[in-house]
């Protein structure tokens, strides 16, 4: 899961910068589509990771403080985050696409920074929790 968590990441930041950075209308689509179908997969790897190693007696309220939390800083800092740069770095509403290539690539390096660091500790603590797990259920990276 966590292989699969740091490409996307490293994917989404290309894609949005291709978006905003190409002159065709066509490959500013795409390449927005793609970001945007993308945005999803941390999400949902954010959970499977979490119930990896979650003990099954607090999986549920594991992943009702990850949905809040996710959804208080995607949802609130985000939006002010691109809204800040566009008008105090880049000089105003023309200048959003700026905004939005800084606020993303921010975003996936903080991820991919997070992802590294912890990746050691994941794998443990995954194999402390599945312990008497079957061999099936630890076959995620």
């Amino acid at each position: 899961a966590l292989r699969v968590a740091l490409a996307v990441s490293v994917l989404i930041a290309l894609t949005m910068a291709v978006a905003v950075l190409t002159p065709s209308p066509v490959w500013a689509a795409i390449a927005l589509g793609v970001t945007y179908s993308l945005l999803g997969v941390p999400t949902v790897l954010g959970g499977t990771a979490l119930q990896q190693i979650s003990p099954p007696a607090i999986r549920a309220q594991i992943m009702a403080i990850q949905v809040v939390l996710v959804n208080l800083v995607a949802l609130s800092l985000g939006p002010l985050t691109v809204a800040a740069l566009t008008d105090h770095v880049f000089g105003g509403p023309a200048a959003v696409g700026y905004g939005l290539i800084c606020a993303d690539s921010i975003g996936a390096v903080a991820a991919i920074a997070a992802i590294l660091a912890c990746r050691g500790r994941f794998a443990g603590e995954r194999l402390c929790a599945g312990a008497g797990a079957p061999a099936a259920t630890l076959a995620f990276d």
